[in-house]
């Protein structure tokens, strides 16, 4: 098994899907929850998965891959109730917390889906794997301490939605890969149709009893560049959650997560770049130590993958010539 700097070439492309195209949506969702007036975190997220539905929808009638059977349904919607939860506080942490540090610490799930791979899909993991999630988890709250001295909109509401955001993402990050990797076959398409057909149903009940969706909509429509943006944000996110998907399938939830915890040296970029803000040396440290622990786990993953494959091969090969 032949690998790009010790991570498999399939995971690596896909690796670079995610990053750029959720990168750039990552500008615009910010862009977006700066502009004057918008506090409707809830009716983004509806959009949001409505629109992740549609284009799910339309990809499994034009390729032909839907496919709905009872438990390719059934998974996908209590994945898709556990993510209403998880991606709404995280989208409401927006509110209370910078962007860039809600963000962060949103990020920070990479060892509690290590550790809940292990007891939703029996999952073996190695010292080295928890070794260098928890540098990525301690990179990461180094990024958000920078932050949170640097900024002046720092809650602690906005950290207990957080901490309901990486609650829920462990257990939705795992039940995605229990469904995608189960004898019964599910497309991605499928999975993501009927996880994102669900939440949004969730969320539009709610927003409907209240008056958030009447005033989104007059928002919305008194500000058509900012519809302009989360509708790009929409369109370029699901395109990369498509990715997310597929190297949930072919690998596991750890790996799928890494890459999302990553991706964010590029959001960060773009995001000093385009709205310009403090930078300290926690996070330089925070960023340093995040980069270095996601790499080094999707190298010791693939490694050990290489060398249970090279020992399947040398086990047949005895057999062969006994």
């Amino acid at each position: 098994m032949s690998g790009i700097l010790g991570i498999s070439p399939r995971l690596f492309r896909l690796s670079a899907i995610v990053v750029l195209l959720h990168g750039i949506a990552a500008v615009c969702t910010e862009y977006v929850f700066q502009v004057e007036g918008f506090a409707f975190g809830l009716f983004y997220t509806f959009l949001q998965c409505f629109t992740f539905a549609v284009l799910a929808l339309l990809k499994s009638v034009v390729s032909g891959g839907l496919r709905l059977n009872s438990w390719a349904i059934r998974g996908p919607v209590l994945a898709g109730l556990s993510m209403t939860v998880s991606h709404g506080a995280g989208i409401l942490s927006y509110l209370e917390v910078n962007y860039t540090t809600a963000m962060i610490f949103k990020s920070a799930k990479v060892p509690s889906v290590v550790l809940g791979g292990r007891w939703i899909n029996k999952n073996q993991t190695m010292s080295h794997e928890m070794f260098w999630a928890i540098c990525m988890m301690i990179g990461l709250l180094l990024f958000g301490l920078g932050d949170g001295l640097e900024s002046a909109r720092f809650t602690g509401f906005g950290l207990v939605l957080i901490a309901i955001n990486l609650a829920g993402s462990t257990l939705t990050a795992n039940l995605q890969q229990k469904v995608l990797q189960s004898p019964v076959p599910c497309s991605v398409q499928s999975m993501m149709l009927v996880q994102y057909a669900a939440a949004s149903a969730v969320l539009l009940l709610y927003i409907a009893s209240t008056t958030e969706l009447s005033s989104a909509i007059i928002w919305y429509l008194d500000n058509s560049s900012a519809f302009f943006y989360t509708m790009l944000d929409n369109l370029l996110t699901y395109i990369g959650l498509e990715a997310v998907m597929r190297i949930t399938k072919d690998f596991d939830a750890t790996r799928a997560n890494v890459v999302c915890s990553g991706r964010k040296a590029i959001t960060f970029l773009f995001s000093y770049w385009f709205f310009p803000k403090p930078f300290g040396p926690f996070h330089a440290l925070g960023l340093l130590l995040t980069l270095v622990g996601g790499w080094n786990l999707q190298r010791v993953k693939w490694n050990a993958e290489s060398v249970a494959a090279c020992q399947l091969q040398s086990r047949f090969s005895l057999f062969v010539a006994t």
